[in-house]
């Protein structure tokens, strides 16, 4: 799920509905590491993170597991 709003404001969803977060190639680490922690701070279960790269042989993407 991607969400853009053109408001601010919290959005209300069952924690059940998140299965995996995937990072841009562009995030940085800090970032990264701070949706991680909030992640599971907030007690989301079995959610799988993966980062996204540039592929180095095709105009793709690859995605590789984040250890958590």
């Amino acid at each position: 799920m991607r969400v853009l709003r053109s408001f601010g404001g919290r959005l209300q969803f069952e924690k059940e509905s998140i299965r995996e977060v995937i990072f841009g190639c562009k995030i940085k680490e800090g970032d990264k590491h701070m949706i991680v922690d909030l992640m599971k701070s907030s007690q989301y279960k079995d959610v799988v993170f993966k980062q996204a790269k540039m592929s180095k042989s095709s105009f793709s993407l690859d995605f590789e597991d984040v250890q958590v």
